[in-house]
Order: C-alpha cells, then structure tokens, then sequence
C-alpha cells in the first residue's frame, strides 16, 4: 500500500515536500483522509510526508498525485499529446496513424468537475475545447465510464501511474505529464471517431 505522499494540503493549499518545514512544523494534511502529515526530510529517503498516526489510508497516495497533477498542469502553458491511431477494424491494416503526438497549450485545468453523471480526474482546456486527463494510479477506466466518455465524444487520455510504485519524484511527475508519452493512451478520440464515421 503507497502510503508516501510529495503532495499534501496546507491552509487548503496543495504543496510540495520541497515547500514546508521538516516534522509536525509542516502543518499539513492528507488530501484522502484529513489526517496530520509529518514531513520526512531526511538525508537517506526522498523525501516525504508520511501520516503522523497510524492510520489505514488507502487514497493517500493516488488523492496526492491527482493533486500533485493539477498543480502541474495548472502551472504548465504546454501538454504534449499521445499519436492518434485508427483501430485496423476500421483502418483495414495495422494501426493508421491519424495525427502525430502533438503540443497543445493549456488555457484552464478543472480537477474533479463533475460531468453529465461522471467525474474526470482533470479537465484540461485548450483552444476552446475540453480534454479529459484521468491518471491511472490503481484503478483503470471501466467499460463503464468509457461509454459515458464516447457519449459525451470528450477526448481522454489515460496517464498511466500504476507501475510507478516507488515514490515518484516532482520532476520525474512533470515529465510523465507534459512531455513523456510513452505512459499516455487515447482512452477516446473525438477526431479518430469522427474518421471512423465517414
């Protein structure tokens, strides 16, 4: 169970471990369960904020990254986008790329708005139009959820997280979502389903 944080909340403010004080000075609090966090800033382990009590804390870690998320992305101008594919079922051969990975800029980023009778991780606006971002830490897009998705034909990427279970640095964070694309998939395209429909 991850229960190391770099991100908590202070003040209702969400800040890094880089940004407060060592030990119960810090004055932070688990983002999943509102409980007291201690900054560990030693020299041996990265640093982390760990929960002060004993607690069974399960969302600690994924609530903090969705946070840590946000935080980058609302600081971020740029996002760069997986490749769009066509499925071969409608390509008629393998994959056929639709568009290259491209940069979009980031005008807005919403965190946990609710839509149409579901909530995305991370709305990200560019160029008038709304991008879904859910990271993926323990628990994938349903069938569920995807169905809603096409019905509201919003594109959405999936950030996968999962295999990242050592504590993940900011700098290491910032690369998986703004540059990186190797851990990015469309979970739906708009564009490649409007290709699909000619």
């Amino acid at each position: 169970m991850h229960s190391n944080l770099i991100y908590a909340l202070k003040n209702n403010q969400i800040v890094s471990i880089d940004d407060v004080e060592s030990g119960l000075k810090c004055d932070c609090l688990c983002p999943a369960c509102g409980n007291k966090l201690i900054a560990k800033k030693g020299n041996r382990v990265m640093h982390h904020f760990a929960h002060y009590s004993e607690t069974n804390c399960e969302y600690g870690y994924e609530t903090s990254l969705h946070l840590a998320a946000k935080d980058i992305l609302s600081k971020a101008k740029k996002m760069m986008l997986p490749p769009v594919s066509m499925p071969p079922q409608y390509s008629h051969r393998e994959d056929f790329l639709l568009q290259e990975a491209k940069e979009i800029t980031i005008e807005n980023v919403f965190l946990e708005k609710r839509f149409q009778g579901f909530i995305p991780d991370i709305v990200v606006c560019s160029g008038g139009k709304q991008l879904f971002v859910e990271i993926f830490v323990t628990h994938k897009i349903d069938e569920a959820k995807k169905k809603k998705l096409e019905a509201a034909n919003i594109s959405t990427i999936e950030i996968d997280l999962s295999k990242k279970d050592k504590l993940i640095s900011t700098a290491e964070l910032t690369e998986l979502l703004l540059g990186d694309v190797q851990e990015k998939r469309w979970i739906y395209n708009a564009y490649a389903n409007k290709q699909m429909k000619r």
